[in-house]
């Protein structure tokens, strides 16, 4: 019997001492997940995430996901405020913010902390001498921040400023060194490719519908300057091939570059592709070069492909584990294209790595979406919408900016093939897209205002 329960504590030491030890990227990932599991129109359930937040921040104070962690208790209280309206949820936002603020005044989100307490003082508390005292430390201390523009609007409006002087003092973007695409010629290089391309971007000649624009970045999200677009495989890499030939690299590209265009004339925004030529470009040099340029959203144009020529249909990812199989098996396909192949552990570094852009990316993925669906649909064209998903598309991984993939329609269906062959549908997936970003910056615009 003793020697029965020796061997019993010996197992059970030797079991623990086996056992993982607790380690702030599995207790990111049970938080991570609690968040995202979150009912947010509910009162329950925020009191577990934020707990489990806290871990981090007091078991790894020294970790690189503390200040995240510290930042997420924040947004939390902030969002049940949202819900529950009680006072005491709103002072423990301000605590959280700045305790971030002391704690990690470097850090990335710092700004962001303060910029959100002079807007929940603005709004929600009419405290505009406080708020004003907020925003003018955010400039103070980080004038280069990508908040600094719409923080002086928002001193100014507080001054009763008139709108033109906001807009005179916004400071205009920094010249990227990349070509912005508009409507010059293609390359000669281009012209190599087996498909025609059109001789140069030329809108068509009956306007497509479009929501009346007041003008180039007009009441829009000042922060969102710069967008890169990502025309999916290239040179060496066809990408997926159709029935009749056509390959996907091409019809990206071309869809891209009208895509550039409605950004660049209805919009106003800066726009740079990942490549403008048939050049092969790996998908470490596509997201590095959008990180390079200070992308403010990233967007992977494709055509998807499958097995069964019958499969049709639009969809559009954002990263993140992949929900279902076949979102897994697509994303594998496209990653094993560049010989890419993302393991467990990667998975969770990905996510975390993407942590404060997952959000954004899935609000800037649903927009775009329900835009392109929307207005192919009214322009005659029949369309099933595959939703919004979430795959681990290594093209996404790395990038410091909300960043989606758009699936425009199934180049292995010979239907879908013709119609992504022609301009005019073209220009309507490039217009629906387009949409989408405008609806994307106006919904940032009124969550930021309603803080």
């Amino acid at each position: 019997m003793i020697k029965g329960v020796t061997l019993f504590g010996l197992l059970l030491i030797a079991a623990i001492s086996w056992a993982t030890p607790p380690n702030p990227v599995t207790e990111y990932a049970f938080a991570q997940k609690c968040y995202y599991s979150l009912d947010k129109k509910s009162d329950h359930g925020w009191e577990k995430c934020i707990r489990q937040f806290q871990i981090i921040v007091d078991d790894f104070p020294k970790s690189e996901l503390a200040p995240k962690s510290l930042f997420t208790i924040g947004r939390l209280y902030q969002e049940k405020f949202e819900v529950s309206h009680d006072p005491q949820d709103l002072q423990k936002t301000f605590e959280t913010y700045n305790l971030f603020l002391k704690s990690y005044p470097k850090d990335l989100l710092a700004d962001d902390a303060l910029y959100r307490i002079g807007l929940l003082r603005f709004e929600k508390q009419k405290d505009s001498p406080r708020a004003a005292k907020a925003f003018r430390a955010l400039i103070e201390r980080y004038p280069e921040s990508d908040m600094a523009p719409l923080t002086q609007q928002y001193l100014e409006k507080m001054e009763g400023k008139p709108e033109n002087a906001a807009s005179a003092s916004v400071p205009t973007p920094a010249p990227v060194s990349e070509p912005v695409i508009s409507a010059d010629p293609i390359s000669d290089e281009e012209g190599k490719i087996p498909q025609k391309f059109p001789e140069k971007i030329t809108p068509p000649a009956t306007p497509l519908p479009a929501k009346t624009r007041a003008g180039p970045q007009s009441e829009k999200d000042f922060s969102i300057k710069t967008i890169v677009i990502d025309p999916g495989h290239g040179g060496e890499d066809p990408g997926a091939i159709g029935p009749k030939g056509t390959q996907e690299a091409v019809v990206a590209l071309q869809i891209a570059r009208k895509l550039s265009f409605k950004l660049k004339n209805d919009l106003g925004l800066k726009t740079v592709l990942t490549r403008t030529t048939n050049k092969t470009l790996t998908l470490e040099e596509r997201n590095q070069k959008a990180n390079r340029l200070g992308a403010d959203l990233f967007i992977s144009i494709h055509a998807n492909a499958n097995d069964s020529a019958t499969a049709n249909g639009v969809q559009t990812f954002y990263l993140n584990n992949a929900t279902n199989k076949a979102a897994g098996r697509l994303a594998a396909r496209e990653n094993k294209a560049a010989g890419k192949k993302i393991d467990v552990s990667q998975q969770i570094l990905s996510t975390m790595l993407q942590n404060a852009n997952t959000d954004e990316s899935r609000d800037l993925a649903r927009e775009v979406h329900n835009a392109l669906v929307k207005h192919l649909r009214s322009s005659k064209n029949s369309v099933k919408d595959l939703k919004v998903d979430s795959a681990l598309f290594y093209v996404l991984v790395g990038a410091k900016s909300p960043g989606i993939l758009v699936e425009t329609s199934f180049i292995t269906n010979p239907k879908e093939e013709k119609r992504l062959k022609n301009s005019d549908f073209q220009w309507e997936v490039a217009e629906g897209i387009a949409q989408g970003v405008e609806n994307y910056l106006e919904s940032r615009q009124k969550t930021a205002s309603s803080l």
